[in-house]
């Protein structure tokens, strides 16, 4: 008779198509701003190394543009030249090395480019800059439509020039498998491009590229037609989609996909923990994200309140964490 204890869900093996990661654990997609003119440096290899280094069963690079003006500053990372796979390469060696699987993050900012790194507060580039070597670049967008009141106004993307947008996602993609990612996925939210087209707020168009849900999915839809058709069957490609935005003309969600269907005992459920009416305040809720596994959310109130009894050095109460087993269950 074993004794053993099974391994929580999360640390348990994952297949994805061909592709087969060792736990559950993803390190998302995340900016970094220390690229060098779109190739990763020495920085990259130690910040994503460590986390394959630290067990991580799946690591994304941070979202990698497909084209040069595509990218919100010049200190993003791009895949849009050959010059740019032999980093990459180099990196994704030591990831796989370490027993993780490489993934990358591919997109494009459209109308929100073309901006300073976060230190410099995010704001666009001016005439100032472009005496230190970073001058404005001219933005793309669904319509010519800008961003904010202070950002410049994009230019709209004729057909042809789509086309070639699309090209370059192509093209990125086929630079990434060269450079030895795994995964592959298309980022369509943040406001960036694609959610660019997604949105009725951004996209204005008349032609067949906006108007109805349709017309307004049609770039989401070939661009990942586009990567699906040169990434390899056995190989998974990822989408990233807005959570929400402003609804549609005719009143619709803007976009009603599921990724992922779970079984119907399995459904997406949000369960109260209790009711606010016996407290007064807003309840601690459970989302059922996978059949095993539930994830607890609390109140915005409710975290500052405990983060600020948790700083006074003078509170009479000591504060105990509460702990939970692999499935978030109170043990």
């Amino acid at each position: 008779m074993s004794t053993a204890t099974p391994l929580p869900l999360l640390f348990t093996p994952l297949a994805l198509r061909g592709v087969t990661a060792r736990n559950r654990v993803v390190v998302s997609p995340m900016c970094q701003y220390s690229s060098d003119d779109g190739r990763p440096t020495d920085f990259h290899l130690v910040h994503l190394g460590k986390f394959a280094m630290g067990g991580a069963g799946i690591v994304f690079c941070e979202e990698t543009s497909v084209e040069e003006r595509g990218r919100k500053s010049y200190h993003c990372a791009g895949i849009y030249a050959d010059a740019h796979i032999p980093q990459y390469r180099r990196i994704n060696d030591f990831i796989r090395s370490q027993g993780a699987v490489p993934a990358i993050q591919i997109g494009h900012s459209g109308r929100k480019g073309s901006g300073c790194a976060p230190w410099d507060g995010y704001r666009p580039l001016n005439a100032a800059d472009a005496k230190h070597s970073e001058a404005p670049w001219q933005t793309v967008s669904a319509s010519a439509v800008p961003a904010s009141k202070a950002a410049p106004v994009p230019h709209a993307l004729d057909r042809g020039e789509i086309g070639a947008i699309i090209a370059h996602w192509r093209e990125a993609a086929l630079r990434a498998l060269d450079a030895g990612y795994d995964i592959i996925e298309v980022h369509a939210a943040h406001g960036y491009l694609i959610h660019q087209f997604l949105s009725p707020s951004s996209n204005q168009r008349t032609d067949a590229y906006g108007g109805d849900l349709a017309g307004r999915m049609r770039l989401c839809l070939e661009i990942v037609a586009a990567v699906r058709a040169v990434w390899p069957p056995d190989q998974p490609v990822f989408m990233r989609v807005p959570r929400s935005t402003a609804p549609t003309v005719d009143g619709a969600s803007m976009i009603p996909l599921r990724l992922y269907a779970p079984p119907k005992n399995a459904a997406p459920k949000w369960q109260p923990r209790r009711p606010a009416a016996s407290t007064g305040r807003a309840p601690r809720r459970w989302c059922r994200v996978f059949p095993d596994t539930m994830c607890r959310t609390q109140s915005v109130s409710g975290a500052k309140r405990m983060s600020k009894r948790l700083r006074s050095a003078s509170s009479p109460k000591r504060i105990r964490p509460k702990r939970y087993c692999s499935a978030g269950r109170r043990t």
